[in-house]
């Protein structure tokens, strides 16, 4: 399993300095604000190595990235940093303001382009719900598994009219053909309740595990990246959705971030404290 073992910012955003060290399943926790997402978002860019097409180009991508670029006192540089490790050999690779460097190449490997991180973004709204026949019980496990609740799918056929066309089209084919569901019923209180009338942590749930089941097996990740794994979902599914997620990327590595007591007071080890840390390279900053 490819994973990162560490990740060292320079005046990267908010980060003057500051490293972490990841395991297999990580949280970041912190307030509002305190760079918890800049984590994922360094961890990703590090993971795409991504081909900038000369100096001038690189300088306006990643111009919202370099610390105070807009003041008196800018930074002429700044440097993002991970350290890898695939089949148990590591290797380095770095971003800085001329461009992507590596120790031993790794990047150009075809296997990397494939896609060694995925980005799921929980907090997204579920406004148009489609998934291939075939991925649907998947699906329907663990959505049932988090919430308690049984659901039902509601098919697609030849009556459906054209405005889930363009979804339709992103969802590919697969061996069930050219069959989709366009949504599912709720089994709640005695009452069958239809997906878009569903509440705000139900249906986050269901776009979020709709983004990962839609993921091919051939595009698995090394590396998952989940920002606000909690929002608008009921303290009681918290764990059950760590529970899913780690099923679902059973042996991949998982980095999320999270407000969520639940998880921070039962996680130990697996917590990271992105405030705690920022204070630690201050103080190890002003002793040097």
């Amino acid at each position: 399993m490819l994973r990162i073992k560490k990740l060292g910012l320079e005046n990267f955003r908010g980060y003057p300095k500051a490293e972490f060290e990841f395991g297999d399943f990580n949280c970041l926790i912190g307030p509002n604000g305190i760079g918890k997402t800049t984590v994922l978002e360094a961890v990703n860019i590090l993971c795409s190595s991504l081909d900038f097409g000369g100096p001038e180009r690189l300088r306006a991508y990643l111009r919202k990235n370099i610390r105070n670029i807009d003041e008196k006192d800018a930074c002429k540089g700044f440097a993002v940093r991970g350290l890898f490790e695939n089949e148990g050999k590591e290797f380095t690779v770095e971003l800085t303001e001329k461009g992507f460097t590596n120790d031993i190449g790794m990047t150009k490997n075809d296997w990397w382009w494939m896609g060694i991180s995925y980005f799921a973004r929980f907090d997204q709204e579920m406004s148009n719900f489609v998934l291939p026949l075939d991925i649907w019980p998947t699906f329907a496990k663990y959505y049932e598994m988090i919430t308690g609740i049984q659901v039902e799918p509601e098919f697609y056929d030849v009556a459906f009219d054209r405005r889930h066309e363009q979804e339709l089209a992103q969802a590919a084919p697969t061996e069930a053909g050219n069959q989709y569901v366009i949504g599912f019923w709720m089994k709640k209180m005695g009452s069958r309740v239809h997906s878009r009338k569903c509440s705000a942590g139900e249906k986050k749930i269901g776009k979020a595990l709709s983004q990962i089941v839609m993921l091919p097996s051939e595009r698995q990740p090394h590396i998952v990246l989940v920002d606000n794994l909690e929002m608008h979902v009921h303290y009681k599914r918290h764990a059950l959705m760590v529970q899913a997620l780690k099923e679902l990327f059973q042996g991949k590595q998982l980095i999320t971030t999270t407000h969520s007591m639940i998880l921070i007071e039962g996680g130990g080890k697996d917590m990271i404290d992105v405030e705690q840390k920022i204070g630690e390279n201050l103080w190890k900053t002003q002793s040097e």
